[in-house]
């Protein structure tokens, strides 16, 4: 997994195209106008001969792509007669995607129908679809990293026999050309914890947010209203834009209409465009549902989806007579009705106004319950520096059960030899007792970490951990990033990790947190001497006089930029894992700014 993520990287970084004077943006392919395009992924196993659908200039490789308008058969194909040998030496890895499928055709199926390597057909095991990043949909065809499947579509829902290598890998060599042909279609969850949080990756929110709204229509569809683009008018119809998890209110009034009311009630939900994809396993609270401005007592609700996008609470859907599935807030669909409101009691609807709160779910229709213990505000806390390298040297969370302060790990920084024995390699870890508000620094020397940037030259992962109730209570901002004594970056607001919900965790870095200041790693000459994260504490009850600051040395470069707090559920994704990478690199030469935005997605999920 390290070697390949090392390949990786060095294609990806070969993309940073710097001129002086300018800023050029280099997007994914993935993300261009959200086109659904169908291509094979292929590599040996020396990562020497390889094609991914990213951008980037794969010399001497033909790619055959297909553009999937629909479900239906698509032929996709690669040629490497013209790369140095002729040939592809060996089967490393290989699979067909299509990319942003997970959007377009939400639970589809690929049915493989024929592969050819070297124009033979290939006897195949048999396959399974799924999507590792939430966006790409994907069929392995070769990959060994997969080694427990939990996720994935079958055309019949049996997952019986699928695996990830239903190519025999071993069987080919000086492969020249592989074809696939599959067509696509309805498929079925062949997993019953492929719901989980930890399988379904988010969308990631757009800038602009996503819509939530009210479907209505009285009984003989004479007045309604449904957010499909149509004019209703004299409706007026009052939305919600969905930033994230939290509270909404949206509303209908029909007073323009004929007569000024709905006559009855036939139909009402509440639903958020593209929540599948944005808020996975999300459940919607109904605080309050008001008819004519008067409360209305309402049934056990439940959230689900009839379309794999759209999230929705049914309130009064009289053609739902069976709840086979959804999200409650205790996770038992006991009692949950797809008409909690008593749609007889209501006539002559002349407004309806609904305040949601979307919340995250763990994906078995339970609402994650908070296990946040309560803070101390006179109480004494701690901080602690972490880190990870491109090679995957580290020192993680305080809080890391295999190797967090617990263990023998946490004294020094920790990495792997050649038969991935983890080794010391040294530093000097400087903790911070917090005793009040103040300014307080963690630091790191003595170390000598120069082999594990060879490809890649910024840290995966800086991160201050603490033991904090993340309550919201005791603040972190003002962080400022220090690199051999000098400040390289500083953050008005405390980053906080999405993924750590029990401790209060800062992140200055992380690779695979897209929305990390949106996106944007700050440029910075690796240290050689020393790392330090300097940081203001607020909301104790007591301060603490001697927790002042000591002012670093400033350089050129330094930005400051207000990174948001993140709340919310972002990606699901473990700040550890080898996951879906979102990279942005901003190069400072010759005082010019270019950022380079890259996208690459990992093969072992």
């Amino acid at each position: 997994m390290k070697k390949i993520f090392k390949k990786l990287f060095a294609s990806l970084l070969a993309l940073a195209l710097v001129i002086t004077g300018f800023t050029i943006p280099v997007t994914s392919v993935q993300a261009e106008e959200a086109k659904t395009t169908a291509y094979i992924s292929m590599a040996d196993s020396a990562f020497a001969v390889q094609y991914w659908y990213d951008g980037n200039d794969y010399k001497g490789v033909k790619a055959t792509t297909a553009e999937v308008t629909g479900y239906g058969t698509y032929t996709v194909a690669l040629d490497f007669s013209g790369v140095d040998g002729g040939v592809c030496p060996d089967l490393g890895f290989m699979d067909v995607e299509i990319a942003n499928g997970e959007a377009a055709y939400p639970n589809s199926y690929m049915n493989i129908d024929s592969v050819k390597i070297n124009g033979k057909e290939v006897t195949l095991g048999k396959t399974y679809t799924s999507s590792d990043d939430g966006i790409a949909t994907r069929t392995n065809l070769f990959n060994t990293w997969v080694t427990d499947i939990a996720a994935g579509r079958t055309a019949d829902g049996d997952k019986t026999d699928v695996t990830s290598t239903p190519v025999t890998g071993a069987d080919y060599t000086n492969v020249k050309t592989v074809e696939v042909t599959f067509t696509l279609g309805d498929g079925v969850e062949a997993f019953a914890a492929a719901t989980d949080a930890a399988a379904v990756v988010a969308t990631p929110l757009p800038a602009e947010g996503t819509t939530a709204y009210l479907s209505m229509a009285d009984s003989a569809f004479a007045v309604q209203y449904w957010f499909d683009g149509k004019d209703y008018a004299p409706v007026v119809a009052t939305n919600a834009t969905v930033t994230g998890y939290g509270q909404y209110t949206c509303s209908l009034d029909f007073s323009g209409v004929d007569g000024g009311v709905c006559p009855d009630l036939g139909f009402m939900d509440v639903e958020i465009q593209g929540g599948e994809q944005y808020f996975p396993n999300s459940y919607m609270q109904i605080d309050s549902l008001k008819i004519n401005g008067e409360d209305v007592t309402l049934g056990k609700t439940y959230t689900s989806s009839d379309d794999g996008k759209a999230t929705r609470t049914n309130l009064f859907n009289t053609w739902v007579t069976e709840i086979k599935e959804g999200r409650t807030a205790d996770g038992v669909l006991t009692d949950a009705t797809a008409t909690p409101v008593t749609g007889a009691d209501y006539t002559k609807i002349k407004t309806v106004e609904v305040t949601f709160t979307i919340v995250a779910g763990d994906g078995s229709g339970v609402v994650a319950a908070t296990t946040v213990a309560p803070v101390d505000l006179n109480g004494v806390y701690h901080a602690y520096l972490g880190l990870q390298t491109p090679a995957w040297s580290f020192r993680n969370a305080v809080d890391d059960a295999t190797y967090g302060i617990a263990t023998d790990y946490f004294t020094h920084i920790t990495g792997w030899d050649a038969d991935n024995n983890p080794v010391d390699k040294g530093g000097v870890f400087t903790d911070a007792e917090i005793a009040g508000n103040g300014v307080y620094s963690v630091s790191v020397k003595d170390f000598d970490l120069s082999s594990d940037f060879t490809d890649q030259q910024f840290y995966n992962l800086l991160f201050i951990s603490t033991d904090i109730p993340n309550t919201g209570e005791i603040t972190i901002s003002n962080v400022n990033v220090i690199m051999d004594g000098k400040t390289v970056y500083t953050f008005d607001s405390g980053f906080i990790d999405p993924d750590s919900k029990d401790l209060l965790k800062i992140l200055a870095a992380n690779l695979w947190n897209a929305d990390l200041a949106n996106g944007e790693l700050f440029y910075y000459a690796l240290p050689t001497q020393s790392i330090e994260l300097q940081f203001t504490v607020a909301g104790m009850a007591y301060d603490n006089p001697d927790a002042v600051a000591v002012e670093p040395v400033a350089t050129t470069t330094t930005t400051e930029t207000a990174a948001p707090v993140v709340e919310e559920k972002a990606t699901g994704l473990s700040t550890g894992a080898i996951v879906g990478i979102v990279v942005a690199a901003v190069v400072v030469i010759g005082g010019a700014v270019v950022i380079v935005v890259l996208n690459k997605k990992k093969k072992a999920k």
